[in-house]
């Protein structure tokens, strides 16, 4: 059985890597909410600005954090993404909040209520409120690990299809043109502050992560204290 599940993750792992991008150590695509393995070394400055929530811009918005949001149908129809998002946009709430935060005096506060799902809308949709930022990353001579942590709670619609928080990291080159399958952890909100880690590996080309937050589905989820640093073990040898 072992062996098996084995060469059917490695077989997984080949279909999501992209034929054109440098092999990396790590898949990239999705992963799962695992507990228990303790928290991954890390090493260097904090690369994420305004990690913490804390500062604000003139406008009373989260400094360096843009907001965005998408329609995703299973069926490519771009007249049912316009016409959905249009409708769905407005009822996205995006905001600082002061309530409860792990930390400091406020934290980010993603929201979607019950009513922007519509069983009549196409069957396997998901819709989804997000930050991002962009981080500049200095030239690198070798694949780069990467840890991001962010700490989440709050809840999603038990009885809605696609409706979760999730975290990613994109890569890009100087061209804007990515490098590398993304990576992200999709994680259960719960009343309760979690940890939540992501690990991925940059290729060489990289210059710059994108760093995604995100909720999709109705519910709510609060994000603080979200770091991006250097993993203090670095992989040696051969990008398999």
């Amino acid at each position: 059985m072992g062996t098996r599940l084995g060469v059917a993750a490695v077989a997984l792992c080949a279909l999501l890597a992209p034929s054109a991008a440098t092999p990396v150590f790590d898949p990239g695509g999705f992963t799962v909410d695992f507990r228990g393995a303790g928290e991954t070394a890390v090493t260097g400055d904090e690369m994420l600005p305004n990690g913490d929530m804390e500062t604000l811009d003139e406008a009373g918005r989260l400094a360096r954090w843009e907001t965005d949001s998408y329609v995703w149908l299973p069926v490519s129809d771009p007249a049912a993404q316009t016409r959905m998002l249009a409708r769905i946009r407005p009822l996205m709430v995006y905001e600082s909040s002061e309530v409860s935060p792990r930390s400091g005096v406020r934290g980010m506060r993603l929201a979607m209520p019950l009513s922007a799902y519509l069983p009549t809308d196409p069957a396997g949709h998901e819709f989804c409120a997000m930050y991002h930022q962009a981080v500049e990353l200095p030239s690198l001579s070798a694949p780069t690990k990467y840890v991001l942590r962010f700490h989440y709670r709050g809840w999603s619609a038990a009885d809605v299809p696609n409706s979760r928080p999730y975290a990613r990291l994109t890569f890009y080159d100087e061209d804007g043109q990515t490098t590398r399958v993304y990576a992200q952890s999709i994680v259960k909100a719960t009343d309760e502050w979690r940890l939540g880690e992501l690990e991925a590996v940059a290729p060489p080309a990289t210059r710059r992560l994108d760093v995604r937050l995100a909720l999709t589905g109705p519910g709510e989820v609060f994000y603080d204290n979200v770091s991006l640093r250097l993993s203090a073990i670095q992989e040696q040898g051969p990008t398999v």
